[in-house]
């Protein structure tokens, strides 16, 4: 984010943060989305709290803010409570294009009561994920992301990488551990392997990076109310395939 903001205050670009997976977290004693003139916030239901649908945007500028209460009520200058304490409630104007992107009411207070227990959901996941990383960090072949040196991690998702050395690929250890009623799965599947982009490549372009990381990360399970039961079944039965 240094390093992007740097280059878009020369630019005079603006930067908008897509936070979907990280409400809570930090970078460089920073909130998360408040580097750049927009932050958006998922509340997508595998999301850390949710709102079933919809997400949130957050910014400091006035400007953009006016803007963002229009575009998402059909380009209307007021609103329809707006409208109902006037004498003429007909009476509003459609200034641009717009849509229908309102958070209603019943989800929003949904997402207000989640909220309230927020701080609560973080930690469980945080202690969850360290447990995690205290059983699996000496297990030859497999690396643990801990973020802890650099970042207020809200481990949304909890990802290890399945190395060579471990012996078995990252494909058979997800097979196995699918036969034991674990669910795994994989975040995520490179952009330039979707078809809406592959015809944006040249047929020399390849990425190593992200085609080594696809093929090795593997997500285990993790929600706040995971027990300790659960997550043992899931460290032993890791443990077992190298036997």
């Amino acid at each position: 984010m240094t390093k992007i903001m740097k280059i878009a205050r020369q630019n005079n670009l603006h930067v908008v943060e897509d936070c979907a997976h990280s409400l809570g977290a930090y970078f460089n004693k920073k909130h998360v989305g408040t580097f750049g003139s927009t932050g958006c916030f998922s509340f997508y239901p595998t999301k850390n709290i949710t709102t079933i649908e919809g997400g949130i945007i957050i910014t400091n500028s006035k400007k953009i803010a006016k803007k963002l209460e229009t575009l998402r009520n059909h380009g209307l200058t007021r609103t329809l409570l707006q409208r109902n304490h006037d004498t003429k409630p007909w009476d509003y104007d459609v200034v641009t294009p717009g849509y229908n992107f309102r958070l209603d009411e019943i989800r929003a207070a949904l997402g207000l009561s989640q909220l309230s227990r927020f701080k609560k959901i973080t930690m469980m996941r945080k202690t969850d994920a360290q447990y995690y990383n205290n059983k699996l960090k000496n297990i030859e072949g497999i690396d643990i992301v801990n973020y802890e040196n650099e970042k207020k991690h809200v481990y949304h998702l909890y990802i290890i990488r399945i190395k060579k050395s471990f012996g078995i690929s990252r494909d058979i250890v997800h097979k196995k551990l699918f036969q034991k009623d674990i669910r795994t799965t994989v975040h995520y599947k490179p952009l330039h392997l979707f078809s809406c982009f592959k015809n944006y490549l040249n047929k020399n372009q390849k990425f190593p990076n992200s085609m080594n990381a696809y093929n090795e990360c593997l997500t285990l399970p993790l929600f706040p109310t995971i027990t300790r039961k659960q997550q043992d079944y899931v460290i032993d039965s890791i443990l077992r395939l190298q036997k």
